[in-house]
């Protein structure tokens, strides 16, 4: 299972949100480029980035940030107002090795099926953000008012490989994952699955592991040190 470390950019600088919401906002690093450096030097070779300004805003808004983030020579998965095909493009051009749509996949179905055929399932990853199992879009401030079942059918048929799924009510709160989620959506599904929200303690990264998850992505554990990338790398045989 490949770990993620997640670096959120608001504003140019890396934060964490609690639930999703943007004015529960803690400040870690006032540069990207320093996270990334961190989490390298600790021994990832995968960044899992987020435009919070764009997926709120509903286009990139820190191009600048990512490709100091990825001119570090690390495998980087960017979201966050990827909403077009251009911006799709752009995102590719900086370097990112994986695109991530959500609102797309609901609010435009056309363009992302154009994207998928464009730019491959190998390279367009569809986050599935949920509130209380309804899909969360426009930067989780709007509920879609569909189930995430629907919604996974949906990109089944599109031929998705890869999703990420994240429990919005658990992002930030170090309250411990939505393992139930998981297991029903590798239960019905064959997508690659990468975990998301509330990520808390290296046992957590044990039971995901065993779990046959693709990947997990760890944000706050990380920055507040409750355990080390180290350890989570050596749980999970990834180094």
């Amino acid at each position: 299972m490949i770990v993620y470390p997640a670096i959120d950019i608001k504003e140019g600088k890396v934060v964490r949100l609690k639930k999703g919401d943007f004015d529960k906002v803690t400040e870690y690093f006032d540069e990207p480029v320093d996270a990334a450096n961190k989490w390298i030097e600790q021994g990832t070779k995968y960044l899992h980035v987020v435009d919070l300004d764009g997926a709120r805003e509903g286009c990139p808004a820190n191009n600048e940030s990512i490709k100091s983030i990825v001119d570090q020579g690390v495998e980087v998965q960017l979201g966050g107002g990827l909403r077009s095909l251009e911006s799709l493009e752009a995102a590719f051009k900086l370097g990112v090795k994986r695109a991530i749509m959500g609102t797309a996949f609901i609010k435009d179905r056309g363009m992302a099926r154009i994207a998928c055929k464009q730019f491959g399932t190998d390279r367009i990853v569809a986050g599935v953000d949920l509130k209380e199992g309804i899909v969360a879009v426009e930067g989780w401030q709007e509920g879609a008012k569909i189930g995430y079942q629907t919604l996974l059918d949906q990109l089944s048929n599109l031929g998705i490989k890869n999703i990420i799924v994240t429990d919005v009510s658990k992002d930030g709160m170090q309250s411990g994952p939505n393992f139930s989620l998981f297991k029903n959506i590798l239960g019905h599904y064959d997508f690659n699955v990468v975990a998301s929200g509330g990520v808390s303690t290296l046992d957590d990264i044990k039971k995901l592991t065993e779990m046959n998850l693709a990947g997990a992505i760890v944000g706050t554990a990380f920055y507040e040190e409750s355990f080390s990338l180290k350890e989570a790398l050596e749980v999970t045989d990834v180094g």
